[in-house]
């Protein structure tokens, strides 16, 4: 079946617009119809305790993966690299700390401010050593060692199955083909809520009559004279 629907996309790419969709159309009739060719495969069957306790213990084991994999790529950084002499001042935060937290915060989908206080929430269980502000999460991708420590995972993630894929491509499911297109369009979203909420306070601002205002009369009688 998956063979046929390749040969069909191919297919479909050197054919003309009109004959695509009439095309389509026999293949819509010939699945409604139930002749269309298709293999189906025997229904998998789901473990579904396994199911659950991959739920339960996902957030678990992914806390439990940044921690070792971080401090495993800096121990192999420092092995290889010299030690630098100190200069004066503060020491800077360790860069393993931000590589932990930026990935916590990658993780949870959270702002840099959420992000600071995830950190004070899992400090211990990540193994970072001291808590750091916001800003420091927000900068964190500009410090040469907390990207060469990100490379470093990359490759020891790598190794874990070297030799045991040989075909792969890159899912870009649910993401817009360029990031201009994304961002023009939730811009164009937020002006349009914009002049929409403009344009119902000024009709509002119309319709309603000012507190000082005489209130308009409805009767079509002669008006009444005081004396």
């Amino acid at each position: 079946m998956y063979h046929y629907a390749y040969i069909l996309v191919g297919r479909f790419h050197l054919m003309p617009p009109k004959q695509r969709g009439e095309e389509l159309k026999k293949i819509v009739k010939s699945v409604r119809d139930g002749t269309f060719e298709y293999d189906s495969k025997d229904p998998v069957k789901t473990d579904w305790a396994q199911y659950d306790q991959a739920h339960i213990y996902e957030m678990i084991n992914y806390l439990n993966n940044i921690r070792d994999l971080v401090n495993l790529a800096d121990k192999r950084i420092k092995e290889r690299t010299p030690p630098r002499k100190r200069g004066p001042g503060r020491p800077p935060t360790d860069p393993a700390d931000i590589t932990k937290t930026l990935l916590l915060q990658t993780y949870l989908e959270s702002s840099n401010r959420l992000a600071e206080g995830f950190l004070l929430l899992f400090q211990e269980k990540l193994g970072i050593s001291s808590s750091f502000s916001y800003k420091t999460i927000e900068r964190g991708y500009d410090r040469d060692r907390v990207n060469e420590i990100l490379d470093e995972i990359v490759l020891i993630t790598n190794e874990s199955v070297e030799g045991k894929e040989e075909t792969f491509s890159f899912d870009g499911t649910g993401f817009s083909s360029s990031k201009k297109e994304n961002y023009a369009d939730k811009r164009q979203k937020q002006n349009s809520k914009k002049r929409n909420k403009k344009a119902k306070s000024a009709s509002s601002v119309e319709k309603e009559p000012a507190d000082d205002s005489f209130p308009e009369s409805n009767s079509t009688g002669t008006k009444k004279r005081f004396s």
